[in-house]
């Protein structure tokens, strides 16, 4: 599937509040890979099916930590981490600052305040993967092989390898992937800025194009052939660092 909601795993002990939660995640658009209890559990579901966001109470039926769980989660990989707790005191919120979470939600909470954490979540851990991306016309947000997109209440995860080219229309871009197009409300150059450098490549003032799609290049034309038959023009200006990003054989 190229599309696909975020993916969010639940850790919350409270079986009345983990399915209430499970409810308010669906109504915003998001997918829940499971809900756990326990640290165990938790840790089980979370390398079966690897979330893109983790939702964590601070203390757990099992009697085991939510942060210490969250230091875990880190080291085995790094995830956007938003803390559910009924605590509010300050010794609980340092402590939950050391592992570094994205967002911090006091019980009890409502569906606005929970899309909000989880958007502010995402966005949050996309720009400390690219701390040089510090636009402020996200429309869009990267995380580790896709971006993420804005679509109504709810982010939309869409891979790399299925974006071909992205193509420039005044104020708007267009990300054309294998199955559809999307739209977006910002610039190319920040756009380039946040995607791999090594993967996308500007081919024309109004194109970009990701190496992995292009089959072939028409010198004497100008054009960009990509998987699935899209045709881009080559700008001269644009095509000596194009050849450089190629490995070239033969005379």
């Amino acid at each position: 599937m190229e599309n696909l909601a975020l993916r969010v795993l639940v850790v919350e002990d409270d079986y009345v509040l983990s399915r209430s939660l499970r409810a308010l995640l669906a109504r915003l658009g998001y997918s829940v890979t499971g809900a756990a209890p326990t640290a165990e559990l938790a840790l089980a579901l979370f390398e079966a099916q690897p979330p893109d966001l983790v939702l964590l109470d601070v203390e757990l039926a099992d009697g085991s930590d939510g942060i210490e769980l969250a230091r875990e989660l880190n080291r085995r990989r790094p995830v956007p981490l938003v803390f559910l707790t009924a605590f509010t005191d300050r010794a609980t919120f340092e402590r939950a600052k050391e592992v570094g979470p994205c967002a911090f939600l006091n019980k009890p909470y409502d569906e606005t305040l929970l899309g909000n954490a989880i958007e502010l979540a995402a966005q949050q851990f996309a720009r400390s993967l690219r701390p040089s991306a510090a636009s402020e016309a996200a429309a869009g947000l990267l995380m580790p092989e896709a971006v993420w997109l804005r679509e109504g209440g709810r982010l939309l995860r869409v891979e790399l390898r299925e974006l071909h080219w992205l193509e420039a229309d005044d104020s708007y871009l267009h990300l054309h992937t294998t199955a559809r197009k999307h739209t977006v409300r910002m610039s190319m150059k920040d756009l380039l800025e946040r995607l791999p450098a090594a993967q996308f490549v500007r081919v024309h003032r109004s194109y970009i194009a990701n190496l992995h799609a292009i089959d072939s290049l028409d010198l004497s034309q100008g054009e960009v052939l990509l998987r699935g038959g899209a045709r881009l023009a080559l700008g001269p200006s644009y095509r000596d660092d194009l050849l450089r990003r190629l490995t070239l054989l033969g005379g």
